[in-house]
């Protein structure tokens, strides 16, 4: 650092700038105020006095780039985290591996069910990596684009869920086998590809807009570089996915209350009248989580942030009970199970009686 500025300078106390080590082992100099804070690369403009005052260069100050603030969180947050999102990231692998297991359960619904269990496996882990690597640069960018990609894909899944149901009764017709297989590459395809879509614009305005210095994903919180793009690119997408899934489920209510004064003893549709109020509750579910999260930061409130850390694992757990432990499917595990333990049983039985004979023909 330069012993004497031969500049204009502001005079920072020990509480507006602190000493860090980076991932390198270098010291490192860093400005911060309430919220963001920034690191100070031109050391030459700088100068640290005695008495812990940082003299800094206001070209320089002017010139610095402002983050988010690294903040620790509780020790109660960590344990709740910890157990909370592995025991959700538990029960959808639990789920998806019941319905991957049981071919009756593979219709439409079941189909869809299983693609919001893979996207939100891969939403979670995304999210717990993104919280608690520590880690910076280009991976953590990456880590963000993961992330929101992720999030987004499980959001078009509950649209894709919550349409389903409203064509089926609305349909007058039922969906020749045949178009499973194309529907589902359909809602696989678009969960996807439009997820992807907004990460690309993200990535291309921030750029063009930065001059080529941003992409949009922070490189320190692994997230949206800023709250216009959080806004914009997260908040947006699923304030509309929330009132389109909602508008879905009131128009499918009614149509149920229809079906049901024609045929008030029917129960073909049943399964499907169930999945109905699971995507309602499911898309409520992710609706709080990510608003208590984006309150929490925005408030700086911890309280807050341990609700949308319960939200969060609710999700995994909401899938299992709603899906997995039905009467239905407890009676198709038990079919499947024991059929296994018949052929198992019968066919160590036909062993042991083949070699009898062969046994008694011995001298």
């Amino acid at each position: 650092m330069d012993p004497l500025l031969l500049c204009a300078y502001v005079q920072l106390s020990r509480d507006e700038f602190m000493i860090r080590e980076g991932a390198d082992g270098q010291k490192r100099l860093v400005v911060v105020n309430e919220h963001d804070e920034a690191e100070l690369d031109r050391l030459l403009y700088v100068r640290l006095e005695d008495n812990e005052v940082l003299n800094v260069c206001i070209e320089t100050l002017e010139a610095l780039k402002y983050v988010p603030k690294i903040r620790s969180s509780p020790l109660w947050q960590h344990l709740l985290s910890w157990i909370a999102i592995p025991m959700s990231i538990l029960c959808v692998v639990l789920t998806f591996v019941v319905y991957a297991l049981l071919p009756a359960l593979r219709t439409q619904p079941g189909l869809n069910v299983m693609g919001t269990c893979a996207a939100l496996f891969v939403a979670q882990v995304a999210l717990m990596l993104a919280s608690n690597l520590q880690t910076s640069g280009v991976w953590c960018q990456a880590l963000g684009i993961l992330v929101h990609e992720a999030w987004l894909s499980v959001f078009c899944w509950m649209v894709v869920c919550s349409m389903h149901m409203f064509q089926v009764f609305s349909a007058k017709t039922r969906h020749e086998s045949r178009s499973l297989i194309w529907e589902t590459t359909q809602n696989t395809a678009v969960s996807i590809l439009l997820p992807a879509v907004v990460v690309a614009l993200v990535v291309a305005v921030s750029y063009v807009q930065s001059k080529g210095e941003s992409i949009g994903y922070s490189s320190e919180s692994c997230f949206l570089s800023s709250q216009l793009l959080v806004g914009t690119a997260m908040v947006l997408p699923l304030s509309v996915i929330v009132v389109l899934n909602l508008v879905l489920f009131l128009l499918t209510l009614r149509r149920i209350h229809e079906v049901t004064k024609l045929k008030p003893h029917s129960d073909s549709r049943q399964e499907t009248h169930q999945h109905v109020w699971v995507c309602a509750r499911l898309s409520m579910l992710t609706g709080v989580m990510w608003t208590l999260s984006l309150l929490s930061e925005g408030l700086d409130l911890d309280w807050l942030r341990g609700l949308s850390i319960l939200a969060n694992g609710g999700q995994g757990v909401l899938l299992l009970m709603s899906y997995v432990t039905t009467r239905r499917v407890r009676m198709l595990l038990y079919t499947r199970l024991g059929h296994h333990i018949d052929v198992t049983s019968t066919t160590h039985s036909s062993i042991v009686v083949s070699t009898i004979p062969s046994i008694k023909k011995e001298p």
